[in-house]
């Protein structure tokens, strides 16, 4: 992506926690609504741990309201080429499972911690090198296929900031590149 006031290439921002919600979609918004709700508990320590799109060895790829990484392993594991809207480079932040669990159970261990805290890896991946680094965990000649168009009220980008998670955890999670043979390779 390129600046429209003076050309440059855009850098892609993560997320943090503070940033002033704004769903773009149905279910961003019923998302949120679950938080507002959430804020308002005063007798006891709430934390909202705000998922990125998790992934694990018991993602169901045969689930048609399949997440996109899902549908990708899925295709690529039965030989279909995957189908890629717009260009493919649409970056996405996936989060191993064993991260979402760690996060849970660190938070369950404390008595004080941040208000929200983002589940992500904070490692942007484009759609395209997700498919090759599933395609070379399951040992599949399957490149992807580009077929432009969009998916109506998508985002082209999602990365989030992990900062809080890394505090939370005492260590860096999980980048996709790492845990890709864990959730679809032939030894998951």
């Amino acid at each position: 992506m390129t600046c429209r006031a003076c050309g440059a290439e855009a850098e892609i921002l993560p997320i943090k926690e503070s940033a002033r919600p704004d769903p773009l979609e149905t279910y961003g918004a019923s998302k949120y609504m679950q938080e507002l709700c959430f804020r308002g508990f005063t007798s006891c320590s709430v934390s909202i741990l705000r998922f990125s799109s998790v992934y694990g060895p018991r993602l169901r790829l045969d689930d048609g309201e399949a997440t996109i990484i899902a549908r990708i392993a899925g295709w690529v594991s039965t030989g279909a080429r995957p189908r890629l809207f717009e260009d493919g480079r649409q970056i996405r932040d996936w989060v191993f499972v064993g991260d979402v669990v760690a996060a849970i159970q660190a938070r369950l261990a404390r008595t004080e911690a941040p208000a929200v805290i983002n589940v992500c890896s904070g490692v942007p991946t484009t759609l395209v090198e997700a498919c090759e680094s599933i395609a070379d965990a399951l040992e599949m000649d399957c490149p992807p296929e580009v077929v432009g168009g969009y998916r109506p009220g998508d985002m082209r980008h999602c990365l989030g900031d992990p900062s809080a998670l890394r505090a939370l955890l005492g260590r860096e999670p999980l980048a996709f590149k790492d845990g890709v043979r864990m959730a679809f390779g032939l030894t998951a």
